[in-house]
Order: structure tokens, then sequence, then C-alpha cells
């Protein structure tokens, strides 16, 4: 008897045992996400479109000035994004290793820019074996945008007899595409800060570390134009915190004497003949897409011994002595 209560035992156990496996089972919930996961690679595609009717062969060639050399035949070529997203590229001249004149004596020129020799420019990885690579120009393309560049070579005027003659430049455009975000403009002008200069090119203000702002001549600084509203402008100082640009035009818009008398004040100074040009003939005509994008600034437009003595806010304005001067 005993025994068979305790097999009894044994099994009721084993039933409440598969009873609880059971129900476990049941409670278990599956849950499955509605919608899917989903990356897809963007397109990402260049084209390089030459004439090749038009590549440069100069045979008995012979030094020439610049203004001589920018009149010869061009090698021109075109660069297409062909795709939906920001494109960075390079062009590269790639002076190969049969070239046999000194590379400080060969001209280079990408459409109606200066003309530099070519150890003027950044050297970078060659993609010709045994070739010595230089960036004449780097820059971006918008989704579908394309350009047409015209290049020209030829031997600087400063070569002679005895470092020229029968010499030879054998050389071939190379383009690097490479896809990226499309860049923001203050951060382009950020890279070139370098904290060891503090004579000339893009300098950080001392008093509002924010600011940076250019300080040189021409060839001291050299990349800080843009085109914008149809006008050409040269950055003259940005800050990195309001994320915002102060412009100026590079090149003269008008020509007009400021007015009959000097101004004693901002209300003088606003209604000036010469403000009154630049709000009627060039601000009110800008698009308003250009108009949203400017913001108030202050102008001190006081006299040379104190330019604080009349401030003025507006969104266009003139220079202060101080600001001029500061640019060098």
């Amino acid at each position: 008897m005993k025994k068979r209560y305790l097999l009894i035992f044994i099994g009721i156990l084993l039933v409440v045992s598969l009873l609880m496996g059971t129900s476990y089972a049941y409670w278990m919930m599956n849950h499955k996400q509605t919608n899917e996961n989903v990356v897809n690679s963007g397109c990402f595609s260049t084209t390089f479109t030459e004439n090749a009717e038009s590549a440069i062969n100069l045979t008995n060639s012979f030094p020439i000035l610049d203004k001589d050399g920018m009149t010869t035949k061009p090698y021109e070529f075109t660069i297409q994004n062909t795709c939906d997203i920001y494109a960075n590229y390079n062009i590269n001249l790639e002076l190969l290793n049969t070239t046999t004149l000194s590379h400080d004596l060969i001209k280079a020129v990408l459409n109606d820019g200066t003309p530099k020799v070519a150890t003027y420019f950044a050297t970078t990885n060659a993609t010709i074996d045994g070739a010595t690579a230089y960036t004449i120009l780097s820059g971006g393309l918008n989704a579908n945008e394309s350009r047409t560049f015209n290049f020209r070579m030829w031997i600087d005027e400063s070569a002679t007899v005895d470092n020229a003659q029968n010499k030879g430049v054998n050389a071939k455009i190379v383009v690097v595409t490479s896809a990226t975000n499309n860049p923001d403009l203050i951060d382009t002008l950020l890279a070139q800060y370098d904290e060891e200069n503090t004579e000339y090119g893009l300098l950080r203000d001392n008093e509002n570390p924010d600011i940076y702002y250019y300080k040189g001549t021409r060839e001291q600084v050299a990349n800080n134009y843009i085109w914008y509203g149809g006008h050409q402008w040269q950055v003259i100082e940005f800050n990195t915190k309001d994320r915002t640009l102060r412009l100026r035009t590079s090149q003269p818009i008008t020509n007009i004497a400021f007015n009959m008398i000097t101004w004693k004040n901002e209300e003088e100074y606003n209604n000036s003949y010469l403000m009154s040009w630049l709000k009627e003939e060039f601000y009110d005509k800008l698009p308003n897409e250009i108009k949203n994008n400017i913001i108030n600034s202050i102008y001190n437009v006081g006299i040379e011994t104190d330019v604080d003595s009349i401030i003025a806010t507006n969104k266009y304005g003139l220079l202060d002595v101080e600001e001029y001067k500061r640019t060098g």
C-alpha cells in the first residue's frame, strides 16, 4: 500500500509539473515590429568630360609673360555631379616623371585665375606612378551641378637658356572627387585658423574668443571671398557662436559723396545721400531670400577720433576707421 501511495504521489507531482510547464508555454508572448528598418545608400557619381581636341601641345615653346600665357589655347574639361548628394573635388596637375623642366618654371592657371608656378600649389598624392601631383583648385558641386574649366600652362618668363633650353613638360589633369555633407561655410573658414600665426591671415579676437577676423594683404589673405546675392564679398569676420558673417563688398558698388555736411547723429547718418542710395538702390533690390539672411548689426559711424560717438543699428552700413585698419 505504501508503494502505491508513493507512486500516486509521484504521479501527481509529475502531472502538476506538466501543467505548470504547459501554463508557462501559454503565457509566452511574441511582439513583431510593424515597420521595416531600411537603410539605402545614396547615389554618388561624377563625370569627367574632356575636349580632346583642346589638349595642350606646345612645341618649340619659349618663356612668355603671364598676359601672353592667358591668351594661349586652353585645355577644356567639365565635371558634373550626377547624383543628389554633395561632392567635393580636387583638380590636380600631375607632372609625369618624363618632365625635365624644373617645376618652379611651369606656370599654370584655371579659367581667369592668377597664374602661379607649379611649386606654389600644395602637393598631394599622385594617381600616376612616378608623377608629382599639385592641387591647383579644390571645390564642391551641389546635386546635378556641373562646372567647366579652362586650363592653361606655359613656361614662366623667368626661365633662361641655361635652365630651360631643350627641356620638356609632360602633364595630365586629374580630378579626384569624394562624397560628403554640404559644408558649413563658417567651419570651412575656421579650418584656416593657425593659432601659431598672430601676424596676418585668420586671427582670433582678443576680447571675444567667438570672433575671428582676417588681416593682411591680398597675398596673405586669399581664401575669404564668396559670391552671394549677385555680388562678390570679402569675409572680414565671423562669429562661431552666433554663426554669423560680416561681409564687405570686394569691389566698389557706387561712387558718390557721403553727404553735403558731416552727420552729427544717427538720424543724419541714416538720412544721408549715401545711406539712402544703399537702401533704395542696393538693399531694397536684393532678392527676399537674401534679405532674410541679413541680420541687424551695429555700425560705429562717428568721427575718426571717436568712432563710437554715433552708433547705428542696421542691416547694412559702412566700415568704421577701426574696422578698416584692423583688416590691414
